[in-house]
């Protein structure tokens, strides 16, 4: 078995001869490309630090067949998260996420939480993703997801060298929507009130006087927006002998958000290091140790974010008062009272600090020839803390402070691993070559955190805790709370055995025992077999007179794999202490007594979600091995789903209970082509293309009812999952032109009865489609109006190397995905006193004017703005994703210089973006766009030397 935490040489020379004996990472293990049966796909160092991102898994999109990548936010940092998905999704309830194991530790999911940008992506030698059943079942229940596999760097015998790279960046929003300007504000808001049969804003009836006195007025969106800077230095040295290498890293990347006073700051170090004791015993460590510190704004919450605020702030309103101080819209001038962004970003100092130190200790004892034993252990420490300050200041409007609030959380969230394997390799008669691997593992992952909070008067608002500086006057005005425990426990079993006949034929069989604390005693355990085989046909004699063909290799595996969704304990009844019960009268004897009572109904059966996974593939490399082939088509079946079913009203409780009910299904295919165009003495241009394509599909929600996850504020729709559909499409109503006059809305389904036109439907209102045709239009008539799920992902990477000069050109792109616009919700929809999309000045005004935008009337009193097909745009992209120009230095300058290479090189990220969708960025994780921070365009120059 090749040891996970020593130096595995990882060659990526793509469309070369030794692309097949290319050596890949499959957990517990690494094996040559050629003897895979499964189905792994790898992208090297070059390839992960070409495109400047703060998160590993940002530097996988679009370069991974099967492998969608949603970076869920554009705030510095990767910290709001980057959505991975390996295949499509496994459960309906539970996470998604895939299992990442760094140098062999297979670290904790933290849902939301991003746990790849807690180290710098110049640390990382390889990552190598596992896609299908056989590939991945070697990690039992947590592997449902896939397991992305990373690899940082080592040092290597006789070779010693020290790197260095840094660059510095500027980044910018590359597209933002028009609003209007401030007299075309003044005459929709008037009109949209005139049209509810209210008075118009007594500020904004004189058109000409706001335009004299405001000009175009505030463009809110200057105004929080900004050119921002990145920087990032890394430093590497490593080197060693035949008896220890060593490899020392060192980094600092800060990012500018591109939001004002937003910002990341990380520093990070790492130590790997490899010593051979003796012939027999070899020790080693990685050990990584990192903070960072993060400065962000909400851009999360619905409806709050300062995006969808600056979106909507009226250009009437000003960010400050002539003297300086915060102004903002005043409910009773501008009928506007929501938050002045620019102080949201401004007055509440909110930091987030995380300390991360991850490690592992190995030693590795050859028992025999072909026998080894490994015992490691490793810790993933997790140190949070949280600080919100929100000193009461002054503002003439826009909601601001009036008491000062400070809050505290520190959390500390430790996971530990103990593992033994025991390996064995070896070939007989030449021809035979048999590798396997059993094992032991524990696993504990724990957290302990407090909280506390005051509010009211502060001494020179010093955020503080302590009395001595501020005494609460009040004990509402003090809050506080801690937990401590235990998350989960894993303890597991597993075994591998890989088998190669002669170079031509591979078969391989895993199987894992694993057990969670999530599940009561009779269910913690459960087993998690595959097998896998591929066949050599370019080996076989048939297949030696077809000279282009260079080799072709065809797989096939299943497998099974689990997921532990569920959280610890939900097996037991659940006992709620928050009841009241009134004896004799509120007001006389007895009165109202707190109480506790069973709230939920247990289920001891409740175990795993297994998922079941069917793949069938082949390799190919042709034309003097010019060209590379690499195809898989599979079936992912998720069986046991952990649905929460209502229990009947007779039970006397009222919370769901998990059971395992349900299968969700996914088909799907992947294709990976890398080609070598040209390659001579000074010119070469190497392309490669990866594409994947699934199909969602919920088989069965057995004992569950459909699921719905409404939207706030938003009526009419839901993400809605049910049998024979994907998976949380977008539930609503489905459009059908404007009415143009009074005699369409007589002869269509009634939608909102009467003919008062500021109370009923009129002339200029959406006409809604009478889907179950019983001349209403209600609830019954919502369905399936599209899914954030794309049809398919795809990336291109063209690399051109001509002398001392190299043009990369990275395309990425994703095609059939949908997102619901919640931000033309209130810049479209006229339903507030706020600004208003520029698109508007396009709507209904008259017979034939629109049959796409509605008339504008405040109170919707026709459902305009329910959920519909209306706000689900296409939101298909084509990106630049990163395009890069590099330039090496002749040898003979370096050689003057006495340095070993110098590299000099330029690029610009997101640099165009092809789509139709109207936001800011076609790239939302999730699908509903409530105001979420955009990505960035960046262009930078570094310089990369070899000393």
């Amino acid at each position: 078995m090749a040891n996970e935490n020593a130096a595995v040489d990882i060659l990526l020379e793509e469309g070369s001869n030794k692309a097949m004996d290319e050596v890949v990472v499959i957990g517990y293990g690494a094996k040559k490309r050629k003897e895979l049966s499964t189905s792994v796909a790898s992208v090297g160092a070059k390839e992960i630090t070409a495109t400047p991102v703060a998160d590993a898994a940002q530097a996988l999109q679009g370069r991974v067949s099967g492998v969608t990548i949603v970076q869920n936010s554009g705030a510095p940092g990767g910290t709001g998260g980057t959505g991975i998905r390996i295949r499509g999704i496994s459960s309906l309830t539970g996470t998604n996420n895939p299992l990442i194991v760094v140098d062999g530790y297979p670290l904790p999911d933290q849902q939301a939480d991003n746990v790849l940008n807690s180290f710098g992506v110049g640390d990382i030698e390889s990552i190598d993703v596992l896609k299908d059943a056989a590939a991945a079942s070697i990690y039992g229940v947590r592997a449902s997801n896939g397991v992305i596999m990373i690899t940082t760097k080592r040092g290597k015998a006789g070779k010693t060298s020290l790197t260095a790279d840094v660059y510095h960046g500027i980044q910018q929003a590359w597209q933002l929507p028009t609003m209007l300007n401030a007299r075309e504000y003044a005459i929709l808001n008037s009109e949209a009130r005139i049209a509810s049969g209210l008075q118009p804003i007594p500020k904004l009836t004189d058109f000409n006087a706001i335009e004299a006195q405001y000009g175009n007025g505030v463009n809110w969106l200057d105004e929080i927006f900004r050119r921002a800077a990145m920087q990032s230095v890394n430093i590497n040295a490593s080197g060693g002998s035949d008896k220890a290498q060593y490899m020392f890293s060192a980094g600092y990347f800060k990012q500018d958000g591109i939001i004002y006073n937003t910002n990341f700051e990380r520093f990070n170090l790492r130590f790997n290091g490899d010593v051979k004791v003796t012939d027999r015993i070899k020790i080693g460590n990685s050990l990584s140790m990192n903070k960072f510190i993060e400065r962000g704004a909400d851009t999360y919450t619905p409806f709050n974010s300062v995006v969808l605020l600056a979106l909507t702030s009226p250009p009437t309103v000003t960010p400050r008062n002539t003297d300086g101080t915060y102004a903002g819209g005043n409910g009773s001038v501008d009928g506007f009272n929501e938050p002045n962004p620019i102080y949201q970003l401004e007055v509440p100092n909110n930091r987030n600090t995380k300390y991360r130190i991850t490690g592992n200790v190995y030693t590795e004892i050859n028992l025999a020839k072909a026998l080894k034993f490994k015992a490691v252990f490793g810790a993933d420490f997790n140190y949070q803390e949280i600080n919100n300050f929100s000193p009461a200041t002054p503002s003439s409007g826009g909601r601001p402070f009036i008491l000062t609030g400070y809050s505290v959380q520190k959390g500390f969230y430790p996971d530990y691993l103990a593992e033994y394997t025991l390996s064995y390799d070896k070939t007989f008669n030449g021809k035979h070559k048999v590798s396997a691997v059993a094992g032991y593992t524990f696993q504990e992952n724990r957290f302990s955190y407090v909280l506390a909070g005051r509010g009211g008067n502060f001494t020179q608002n010093i955020p503080v805790l302590n009395d001595i500086i501020f005494r609460a006057t009040d004990i509402s005005q003090t809050y506080n709370a801690a937990e401590d425990g235990i998350n989960s426990r894993l303890m597991s079993y597993f075994a591998r055995v890989n088998y190669d006949f002669d170079g031509r034929g591979f078969f391989g069989f895993s199987i894992r025992r694993d057990g969670s604390s999530n599940f009561a005693p009779n269910n913690r355990f459960a087993v998690f077999p595959s097998v896998s085989a591929a066949w050599r046909l370019s080996q076989e004699k048939f297949m030696q007179n077809i000279k282009w063909l260079n080799d072709l290799k065809v797989r096939a595996s299943f497998g099974y794999t689990g997921n532990p969704n569920v959280a610890a304990f939900a097996y037991i009844q659940s006992i709620n202490q928050s009841f009241q019960y009134t004896f004799g009268n509120s007001s006389g004897s007895g009165g109202v007594v707190g109480a506790a009572a069973p709230s939920r109904s247990y289920n001891p059966d409740i175990r795993w979600e297994k998922n079941e996974q069917l793949n069938i593939g082949a390799d190919a490399s042709m034309f003097d091995n010019r060209l590379t082939v690499a195809l898989d088509v599979y079936q992912r079946r998720s069986k046991d789903l952990i649905l929460y079913v209502a229990p009947p009203f007779v039970s006397g409780t009222y919370e769901s209970v998990p059971f395992n009910t349900g299968t969700l299904q996914n088909r799907g295919i992947d294709l990976s082509l890398t080609g070598k165009i040209i390659s001579n003495k000074h010119l070469n241009w190497t392309a490669t293309a990866v594409a994947g394509a699934y199909k969602n599909d919920v088989v069965s929600l057995g004992l569950s009812a459909p699921l719905d996850n409404g939207f706030s504020r938003i009526t009419g729709g839901s993400l809605r999952t049910i049998q024979g559909a994907p998976a949380n499409f977008f539930f609503g109503f489905v459009t059908d032109g404007i009415f143009q006059s009074y005699e369409e809305i007589a002869k269509h389904a009634v939608q909102t009865a009467g003919s008062n036109p500021t109370t009923s439907t009129a002339p200029g209102d959406i006409r809604f489609k009478d889907l179950n045709g019983d001349g209403v239009i209600n609830d019954q008539d919502r369905t399936n109006i599209g899914n954030a799920n794309p049809t398919f992902t795809y990336g291109l990477t063209n690399t051109v190397t001509y002398k001392g000069f190299e043009l990369s050109v990275f395309i990425q792109g994703s095609e059939g995905n949908r997102v619901l616009n919640f931000t033309r919700w209130y810049t479209e929809g006229g339903v507030s006193n706020g600004n208003y999309s520029n698109k508007v000045i396009e709507r209904w005004t008259g017979p034939g004017t629109s049959n796409s935008m509605p008339r504008l009337i405040l109170n919707d009193p026709n459902g305009n703005n329910r959920v519909s097909d209306r706000f689900v745009e296409d939101a298909s992209y084509i990106r630049l994703k990163n395009i890069r120009l590099a330039y090496t230095l002749p040898a003979a300058v370096t050689k003057f210089s006495k340095l070993k290479r110098t590299q000099l090189y330029v690029s610009a990220q997101n640099l165009v973006t092809i789509t139709n969708y109207s936001g800011l960025d076609p790239e939302v994780g999730g699908g509903v766009d409530i105001g979420f921070y955009p990505q960035a365009r960046t262009f930078l120059a570094g310089i990369t030397v070899d000393f």
